[in-house]
């Protein structure tokens, strides 16, 4: 579209958008994946309840006819069952060095509107959050996760790749990415040599047991581990099942 074409609308008072199609969309400098409307609407409505504080504050500021129920209740329990250890778990990490921010996650807008929801499980990250300010409190490392949207300039790595595909084949009349992502491991660690965490580190985020909160929470009907064998899936398992002893790979075949 050249410059000529373009004009600016008043939010406050501006002619029918009734049959304009959305055709990118960007949120505090944040370009949204494949908006339409609705989307575009929820996601604005979550970052307002996000900085009013409450329910009723957001629904006299929105002109939208919104319910209670709308908003994402699981972002607000995920956020609040992630406090519980936070502060704690920041403090043991401080005394290590290269340790990334832990991978958080958060529930987008077109995952509950997915037929068959998925989680995607990696092994971990890589230099999660290491280029961002540092975040002191849940509410910033959230805002990591939605910005990454996905993986949206990874999308042609093979992780990726398999993500999308695998969540297509399970919902093939959904085009918006409506899965979630986590991983075993909730840190990396850059001077580790492999990006992997010292052992030590890795046991106190089993003591977390964030990702069977995850779990619990988002209640997927599918999860599916995209990451190695033998150790890697003998932590995933620790830490979902609240084992206090390392579990042995041989119960990986409940992994795929």
């Amino acid at each position: 579209m050249v410059a000529e074409q373009l004009r600016r609308l008043d939010p406050d008072k501006h002619e029918s958008l009734t049959h304009a199609r959305l055709l990118s969309a960007t949120v505090d400098g944040q370009a949204l994946h494949k908006p339409k409307w609705n989307s575009l609407l929820h996601h604005l409505h979550i970052i307002g309840h996000q900085r009013l504080g409450s329910f009723d504050t957001l629904k006299n500021a929105s002109g939208a006819r919104i319910k209670e129920g709308y908003m994402n209740t699981m972002n607000t329990e995920l956020a609040h069952r992630y406090g519980v250890d936070f502060e704690a778990f920041k403090s043991f990490i401080a005394d290590y060095s290269g340790v990334s921010e832990p991978h958080l996650i958060q529930v987008l807008s077109a995952y509950q509107a997915t037929p068959v929801k998925l989680m995607i499980v990696g092994q971990q990250t890589k230099g999660w959050g290491n280029s961002e300010q540092p975040c002191t409190t849940v509410a910033d490392i959230l805002r990591l996760y939605d910005r990454f949207a996905l993986g949206r300039h990874y999308r042609t790595t093979p992780f990726w790749i398999a993500a999308r595909q695998i969540y297509q084949a399970l919902n093939p009349q959904h085009d918006v990415d409506g899965f979630l992502w986590s991983n075993l491991v909730k840190v990396d660690q850059a001077e580790a040599g492999t990006d992997r965490p010292l052992p030590m580190i890795e046991e106190r985020v089993c003591e977390c047991h964030w990702l069977s909160v995850e779990l619990e929470i988002t209640k997927p009907d599918a999860e599916l581990a995209l990451a190695g064998s033998g150790r890697s899936i003998s932590w995933c398992a620790r830490s979902v099942c609240r084992k206090s002893e390392p579990i042995t790979s041989s119960t990986s075949d409940a992994w795929y």
